[in-house]
């Protein structure tokens, strides 16, 4: 049997040995007040010494060195981590980071706009598809308050729909207009069926 870990949060900082924990979250300095946790000294095998952290935790006291992370997991447990284990195991909580193994949402959202300007571009010579740009809806609405566009086009006379920032207003070079037409209520599935009909006919 296999089984796939379920994702967690957690909070971490990387330990930098700073003494007077200025760098250091909340919950890590309530830790070494109530004595949880104590920063000290370590020696190397050459007899150099070094900040440490010594932790308590359910396995015994673990103790961290500069570079290390310290996580706060999912029950309020502190443990030290290593900085190759812990970029192996955890992003940074950005959802446009989270990656399926072979592109993060950041680079799939690229795309979906790259292509989608290739083809409401292309729509520009097929007869009926009427694609046009806009920086207000049908009620002279500005797009999410301001600072977003709509591109509607229509295929097979059925409307398709997206909204985009407007860093990327360029790529599409279609009609502008004052106003957007008028939303006829198709939601994403609806997008996507269309599409594939007018790719299928």
């Amino acid at each position: 049997m296999k089984y796939r870990k379920k994702p967690i949060e957690i909070e971490a900082f990387r330990w930098t040995g700073d003494i007077d924990q200025a760098e250091d979250p909340e919950w890590m300095i309530a830790s070494l007040k109530s004595g949880e946790s104590k920063i000290g000294k370590s020696t190397g095998s050459k007899g150099e010494t070094y900040p440490v952290v010594r932790i308590k935790t359910l396995e015994g006291t673990m103790m961290a060195v500069p570079g290390d992370y310290i996580i706060k997991g999912v029950h309020g447990e502190i443990y030290p981590c290593k900085p190759d284990i812990f970029m192996a195991t955890y992003d940074t909580g950005e959802i446009g980071d989270v990656s399926d193994g072979y592109h993060t949402f950041n680079e799939l959202y690229r795309y979906r706009i790259l292509y989608n300007a290739l083809a409401f571009n292309a729509l520009r010579g097929e007869p009926g598809a009427m694609p046009h740009k806009s920086r207000f809806h049908s009620d002279g609405e500005p797009c999410f308050g301001g600072g977003w566009f709509i591109v509607v086009a229509y295929l097979d006379g059925k409307q398709i729909s997206n909204h985009y920032e407007e860093k990327d207003w360029d790529l599409f070079q279609i009609e502008e207009r004052i106003r957007a037409d008028e939303w006829d209520g198709h939601t994403p599935e609806d997008v996507a069926e269309r599409i594939e009909a007018y790719l299928k006919r």
